[in-house]
């Protein structure tokens, strides 16, 4: 069997967003998920950085984020978020983890808030490129 020599690396690294702001407490099924990317690029796609900021007051609760294969939730990190007052001397709540995550085609990373603050969820992700 022949074996691959050539390094495989992700494509151009670009920043995905969505913003989680529906209040949703499931665990295994949430209905108001907020779609951060999904890849559609016929590859795999490696995750490398997730950030969180939110855009405004935030309450005591908890930011989840899962993976989606396109049917099931997985729920893969939840992050709590302090009880803040966003103002001049005060900035809103924000989150970053340097993630490693590979994703198959077709799966995705999706956010939640339990309370419904308003949060922007950035993925950086570079999809690779697919050479048969």
């Amino acid at each position: 069997m022949a074996l691959n020599r050539v390094p495989i690396f992700p494509n151009t690294v670009r920043e995905y967003t969505a913003a989680a702001t529906t209040a949703d407490t499931s665990l295994t099924a949430p209905a108001a998920a907020a779609t951060v990317y999904t890849n559609s690029s016929g590859a795999a796609a490696k995750c490398t950085k997730l950030r969180a900021k939110a855009q405004g007051n935030t309450t005591a609760s908890m930011l989840r984020i899962f993976l989606h294969d396109g049917t099931n939730y997985h729920l893969w990190r939840e992050v709590l978020t302090s009880s803040i007052t966003a103002g001049a001397t005060t900035k809103s709540w924000e989150w970053e983890e340097s993630v490693d995550i590979d994703l198959p085609n077709g799966w995705g990373i999706r956010a939640t808030t339990h309370n419904g603050d308003d949060i922007n969820v950035f993925a950086s992700i570079g999809e690779y490129l697919y050479t048969a």
